[in-house]
């Protein structure tokens, strides 16, 4: 799954946003440059799937490829 984002930054403070897991990697492409950080849920949720941040779609359909081919 490919997380398509722009440049807005980290809110800080707490949130009431629920990140449910996911099946597949999830992948955060920062299409106008990376935040400061992440929401623990949502890191959490990126962290348990095997996915990751990465500035390009082109760099995240790599290392997503990468990853599943270790599947094997």
């Amino acid at each position: 799954m490919l997380v398509l984002t722009d440049g807005s930054g980290y809110a800080l403070g707490e949130g009431d946003v629920t990140v449910a897991p996911s099946p597949a990697p999830v992948w955060l492409v920062h299409l106008g440059g990376f935040p400061l950080g992440y929401d623990d849920p949502t890191l959490d949720a990126v962290q348990a799937s095997g996915g990751g941040a990465a500035a390009s779609v082109d760099e995240a359909l790599t290392r997503l490829a990468i990853g599943l081919s270790g599947r094997a």
